[in-house]
């Protein structure tokens, strides 16, 4: 369509990130996601889905240097969520 960045809705980017609207919605109000990330659109977000990516991968970087190597999080893969791979369950 056009040569800007791909916006995605809060349903959309919580899905990608593999936690729940309501959360992700109520971390947004607080001003946890910088304005590059996610902005507001009337009452509705838009989250710049390479920015929120980028700004994931970096935050797991910074843990894994505070944390001694060993990544903090329970998140899977962000180059695995960037191509839309999951991890399937068993």
């Amino acid at each position: 369509m056009g040569d800007g960045p791909e916006l995605l809705t809060v349903k959309e980017a919580a899905s990608l990130l593999r936690m729940n609207r309501t959360y992700l919605a109520s971390r947004l109000a607080a001003g946890e996601y910088p304005v590059e990330v996610a902005f507001r659109v009337g009452r509705t977000w838009r989250v710049d889905r390479a920015r929120l990516l980028e700004w994931f991968q970096n935050r797991e970087q910074l843990r894994r240097c505070v944390g001694g190597g060993k990544a903090t999080s329970a998140a899977p893969s962000l180059a695995k969520m960037a191509n839309g791979k999951r991890r399937r369950r068993s």
